[in-house]
């Protein structure tokens, strides 16, 4: 019994760094992908009246935008992403539009959720968004 508790301990201790640098990861690639993606839209000029692409509808022919960057930090527990981009409009209005976007697009998403009061979830762990302009 003692050797199977020092060798789940073991286990434990080796593996979970891995599986939270997995989660980073996957957090990452894919607020990165969704950026990118609303940027094209937006930057295209052509608008699709659906659900999805509703909240980016008014920055069409209005802003134009170049994602530049992400950055996570997990240090905290909780998961910090904060999307850098360039912004040639009303900066305020592209980041509501935005972040109304990544919620409605993350939801379609495995190991995404978002609760009743808006907060996004991976898994087990709280997600915050910050858009740099």
């Amino acid at each position: 019994m003692l050797i199977f508790g020092v060798i789940m301990v073991t286990i434990i201790v080796l593996f979970h760094p891995i599986l939270t640098n997995q989660r980073d990861t996957i957090v990452t690639s894919t607020f990165k992908e969704i950026a990118s993606d609303a940027c094209y839209y937006i930057n295209l000029g052509v608008k699709v009246e659906d659900y999805e692409h509703e909240p980016l509808n008014n920055l069409v022919g209005n802003v134009k935008c170049n994602f530049l960057g992400i950055s996570v930090d997990s240090t905290t527990g909780e998961i910090r992403v904060t999307l850098k981009f360039e912004v040639n409009g009303n900066a305020q209005d592209f980041a509501s539009g935005i972040i109304e976007y990544i919620k409605r697009r993350i939801t379609e998403i495995r190991g995404f959720t978002i609760t009743d009061k808006g907060e996004i979830f991976y898994r087990d762990s709280k997600i915050t968004i910050e858009i740099l302009t």
